[in-house]
């Protein structure tokens, strides 16, 4: 069970690769995005209500209109994010040790400690890890070569969750303890950022 495994993404499964990042980082992301969009509406609800009261009536359209155009950019910056990170598949490679995954590509290298997962969610083609909090590692195996061998991997890993020690990885191993999909966060919070500024301009003109 210690044997290091590596798994490569077959470039040819790009598409589907692409759709379950989407919906995963949609997932994701969306229910932190209405809180925060909600929370903007009153804000410039009492804003507006107060410097513009002629327009009082035109108020809730104005809100309504900034909503749906943060929810449209948000879509499409979401897809150009998932776009962009699945521009070079062939340079992807997931190494599964025995606690922890690394996670190379051409842009940055990762590490998850099984550790740190307290629970999972499992599906037809995909499995989710859930950390502390909302960080979350999900991985779709039919986007890999050998994919059954990773799902039994992977379902091995969820079986054993609690059973891990928490192991001092080498020097030639990056030590940044992030989710295996990190790097989809960090576009997507840029994003949620992104169109809250949006929303408030808008608000404002």
């Amino acid at each position: 069970q210690g044997k290091k495994m590596i798994y490569k993404i077959d470039p040819e499964k790009k598409k589907e690769f692409e759709s379950f990042n989407f919906k995963q980082a949609v997932k994701h992301i969306f229910p932190i995005f209405i809180p925060a969009i909600i929370f903007m509406d009153v804000i410039m609800g009492f804003v507006l209500a107060d410097e513009y009261a002629s327009m009082r009536p035109f108020i809730v359209y104005i809100l309504l209109f900034s909503n749906l155009f943060s929810v449209i950019v948000f879509f499409i910056s979401a897809f150009i994010g998932v776009k962009t990170v699945s521009s070079k598949l062939e340079t992807w490679e997931l190494s599964v040790e025995e606690n922890y995954a690394l996670l190379k590509n051409s842009i940055a290298a990762t590490t998850v400690n099984f550790a740190d997962f307290k629970k999972y969610k499992k599906t037809n083609d995909s499995i989710t890890f859930y950390f502390r909090g909302i960080r979350r590692f999900y991985i779709n195996w039919n986007c890999f070569y050998d994919s059954e061998n990773l799902k039994s991997k992977l379902e091995n890993i969820a079986n054993k969750i609690g059973t891990f020690k928490r192991e001092t990885v080498s020097a030639a191993t990056p030590k940044t303890k992030v989710k295996l999909k990190s790097k989809f966060n960090l576009i997507f919070y840029i994003i949620l950022g992104i169109v809250l500024i949006v929303e408030i301009i808008v608000n404002f003109l």
